[in-house]
């Protein structure tokens, strides 16, 4: 089977690039190991510039708009400036909704994927779960898999709960984001103890160092690119996507990286930098350090371009 994107992963990052680039009308084949797709990250927030974004695709699965509630110590607390509205999103329920109208060709649940460089491509190889091989060669790999985490700094899981304000506190020795959704709260914590933290669904994320974006035609996105940094997990993973689906389309059309591409990518990788700053310094109780101007640009949600990439 000849393609022209092969996406391996089973999150909402990989669910967004396959349905662009189908929808784009290349030749689109995801694939993935996992048992059910967002299997991992379930429920992500968003802000409500990337949950317009999604929802402009046709489909939605978003809670309710909260504004944040800004805490900072145990006697301050504010609101969040600029004022920014956070919702949750059913990664599980919008993934599914976008491969039930994209026109790719999706494999769930594989016994196993595999690849290697080929003289122009990639060459793959996927098990099926029903046990048929399918072969083939693409112009283009987009892997957003990565490895497993037991240990980490970023933990993010859902809960019951009777909560009714979304909270960013950078009161303690963490970073932590608590958005209500119905009857639940998702909560994305960086540093602090991780290790009681339980619930319904419990994921811990990598926080990587830096940004890799792999070497064409084999590209890194989503959490695997580095570019994906806590608290706005949702709006990052989207964000990723959609300059990996820039990148891919230059490259199929033998084109040079845009000025704009170029340009937005540095953008996202020195908030990733930025943010990795403001977690250590957090994990280490030296946050009261930062001024707010820096505190509040290292944690401000990625901008949706406003050029055409």
């Amino acid at each position: 089977m000849e393609a022209d994107v092969l996406v391996h992963g089973s999150d909402l990052s990989s669910a967004l690039i396959w349905y662009e680039l189908s929808r784009e009308g290349f030749n689109v084949l995801l694939a993935h190991r996992s048992m059910r797709v967002s299997e991992r990250l379930a429920y992500i927030p968003f802000t409500t510039e990337w949950a317009r974004y999604v929802r402009g695709l046709g489909v939605d699965g978003f809670s309710e708009e909260h504004r944040i509630l800004l805490r900072t110590s145990e006697n301050f607390w504010g609101r969040f400036f600029p004022a920014i509205k956070v919702c949750v999103g059913d990664a599980r329920r919008i993934s599914e909704r976008l491969f039930s109208i994209g026109e790719g060709v999706v494999e769930h649940w594989c016994k196993d994927v595999g690849w290697r460089r080929g003289v122009e491509g990639v060459e793959y190889v996927v098990l099926t779960r029903g046990g048929e091989e399918l072969k083939g060669s693409t112009r283009v790999l987009i892997d957003t898999e990565y490895e497993k985490v037991t240990v980490g700094k970023v933990v993010i899981h859902t809960s019951l709960s009777k909560a009714g304000e979304a909270v960013l506190d950078l009161s303690g020795p963490s970073i932590r984001l608590t958005v209500p959704h119905s009857r639940l709260e998702t909560r994305v914590q960086v540093g602090g103890e991780t290790s009681g933290i339980s619930g319904l669904c419990r994921a811990t994320l990598p926080l990587g160092r830096g940004v890799e974006l792999g070497v064409m035609p084999m590209l890194h996105a989503g959490i695997r690119s580095g570019l994906v940094t806590p608290p706005w997990i949702g709006d990052y993973l989207a964000a990723s996507a959609l300059l990996s689906v820039k990148i891919a389309e230059n490259w199929l059309s033998r084109g040079d990286l845009s000025q704009n591409i170029l340009s937005y990518l540095a953008e996202l990788a020195a908030r990733s930098k930025m943010f990795f700053d403001v977690s250590e310094r957090a994990a280490s109780g030296r946050i009261k350090e930062l001024e707010l101007s820096y505190l509040f640009e290292g944690l401000r949600p990625p901008l949706r371009p406003n050029y055409r990439l």
